[in-house]
C-alpha cells in the first residue's frame, strides 16, 4: 500500500511539474515584456554622448491581443530612445491586419524611426511575384511617421557621431540586396537592419557594423545547448559574432501570446559608442 501511494504522489508531482511549466510557457513567458540593454563600440569614438537606440521585431499585428502593441509602444517610448529601429514581419499574413499597427503612430524619436520589411509582410513567402502586400505594409508604416528602407540608406548625425542606416529587404522573398543598399557608405560605420540575418552576407560590409536581426524569435522554445544543435547554421538570439568579426544581435522579437521558454518578448535597447 505504501509502495503503491508513493507511485501515486510521484505521478501527482510529475503532473504538477508539467501543469506549472505549461502554464508558465503559454501565460506567464509569453506577456512577460523585457527590456535588455546593450552596448556597442560602433564609431570608434567612446567620447561624447552615446547614441541610444531602440530595436524591436516581429509584431505580428494579427496574433496580437488587444492592447499589446500600446503596451509595446509604451515601454519603447519610455526608453527615451534617439533612434527607433522596427525589423519586420508586422502582420501575420494579411494586409486586414495593418489597421492594429495603428499604436505605432505614437513612436517618439527625435532622430527618426526606421524599419524594414520581413518574410510575413510579403505574404507569399517564396521567390515569386509580390502579391502586393509588401506595399501595403510599407504605405501603412510610412503613415504611421516610419521610413521605410528597402534596400536603401540613411546618413545620421546623432550629436557629432556620423553612420548610416543600411535597411536592407527580405531574403525569404529573394529581395535582399545590401550592395544596393550600403552603396556609398564604403569606411563609414553603419548600422544594418534586416529582418534575417542571413539576408547579409558579412564579406560584403565594408568597416564598422553592427547588424541588428530579428525573426527567429530566439527559437521559441528553447533548451539551452540543444535548441542551438537542432537549429543550428547560426546564431538565433542575443549578441554575435559573424564570420567576419562584425557585431551582431538577434532580438527575440515583441510578439505576445503563442508559447515561449526562455525566450521573453524582448525590447532591445542598444547603446552606440
Amino acid at each position: 500500500m505504501k509502495e503503491f501511494e508513493r507511485v501515486g504522489s510521484t505521478g501527482f508531482l510529475i503532473l504538477l511539474f508539467y501543469f506549472l511549466l505549461l502554464v508558465f510557457m503559454l501565460i506567464v513567458e509569453p506577456g512577460n515584456l523585457t527590456v535588455t540593454e546593450n552596448t556597442f563600440n560602433l564609431t570608434g569614438d567612446s567620447g561624447g554622448t552615446p547614441v541610444k537606440i531602440v530595436f524591436i521585431s516581429d509584431i505580428h499585428a494579427g496574433l496580437q491581443k488587444a492592447g499589446w502593441i500600446d503596451s509595446v509602444v509604451d515601454r519603447v517610448n519610455a526608453q527615451e530612445p534617439d533612434i527607433i529601429l522596427l525589423g519586420g514581419d508586422y502582420i501575420e499574413s494579411d494586409a486586414s491586419e495593418l489597421d492594429k499597427l495603428a499604436p505605432l503612430g505614437r513612436l517618439r524619436a527625435p532622430y527618426g524611426v526606421y524599419a524594414v520589411l520581413g518574410n510575413h509582410d510579403y505574404g507569399d513567402w517564396g521567390c515569386g511575384e509580390d502579391d502586393g502586400t509588401a506595399g501595403k505594409v510599407e504605405a501603412e508604416l510610412e503613415s504611421l511617421g516610419a521610413v521605410v528602407l528597402r534596400n536603401e540608406h540613411e546618413l545620421l548625425d546623432v550629436r557629432g557621431k556620423e553612420f548610416a542606416v543600411v535597411g536592407v529587404d527580405e531574403l525569404w522573398a529573394c529581395r535582399n540586396d545590401y550592395s544596393a543598399a550600403a552603396n556609398g557608405t564604403d569606411g563609414m560605420p553603419k548600422i544594418v537592419l534586416a529582418h534575417n540575418l542571413k539576408a547579409v552576407n558579412p564579406d560584403s560590409i565594408s568597416g564598422r557594423a553592427l547588424v541588428l536581426s530579428g525573426h527567429t524569435h530566439c527559437g521559441l522554445i528553447r533548451v539551452p545547448v540543444l535548441t542551438e544543435l537542432v537549429l543550428g547554421n547560426g546564431p538565433i538570439g542575443g549578441r554575435a559574432a559573424l564570420d567576419d568579426g562584425t557585431d551582431a544581435y538577434i532580438t527575440c522579437g515583441v510578439t505576445g501570446g503563442g508559447a515561449r521558454f526562455l525566450t521573453n518578448p524582448e525590447i532591445s535597447v542598444i547603446t552606440i559608442k
